[in-house]
């Protein structure tokens, strides 16, 4: 089994892709995903974006992004020399438990910029998110994301985010609407 290692630019034009790809293509493949930075606009998207996992299944997450409308450029290919992190196992859910949508702000450090946060909180916890935004800086990262799903999943995912260190606030205007 070979593991590789993809480094990622993904683009598109906002109005064409207007669910939470990510989200999907994580659903659909077993891959381990990081968002290194994001921003979108009402006009576009743009993404760098790092990919795990068996050589076969990465290729085939990112022919899923291009089918959405993405645009999906390969910056880095190569082996992946660690060992991929063990998938955690996700939160049981009620199906008939009401439904939650919060928009917030993840504000964390630089020492957790490498760890594949947003995968292990879709892991765990049965939520759709979507990232709107994301700003990489010296010392400090702050994404925007609206997570929907079980009112107690997506309780548990803030907790989960608040425990591993990455500051959770809401998200009180339409910032993240566009």
């Amino acid at each position: 089994m070979a593991v590789i290692q993809h480094e990622l630019e993904l683009t598109f034009p906002a109005a064409k892709v207007v669910r939470p790809v990510l989200c999907e293509m994580f659903r659909r493949h077993e891959v381990v995903f990081n968002v290194a930075r994001a921003n979108v606009t009402r006009q576009r998207g743009h993404f760098h974006f790092t990919l795990l996992g068996e050589e076969g299944v990465v290729k085939a997450a990112e022919e899923y992004l291009r089918t959405a409308g993405i645009e999906v450029h390969v910056l880095r290919s190569g082996p992946f020399e660690g060992k991929l992190p063990a998938r955690p196992d996700r939160l049981g859910s009620n199906p008939s438990e009401p439904r939650a949508a919060r928009k917030l702000w993840l504000t964390y450090s630089e020492a957790l910029r490498d760890r594949p946060i947003v995968w292990e909180m879709a892991c765990r916890f049965d939520v759709t998110f979507d990232i709107r935004q994301s700003s990489v800086g010296k010392d400090v990262n702050i994404m925007a994301v609206l997570l929907e799903g079980p009112a107690s999943h997506v309780e548990g995912a803030m907790e989960f985010l608040r425990r591993i260190g990455i500051e959770v606030e809401p998200i009180e205007k339409s910032v993240i609407e566009g």
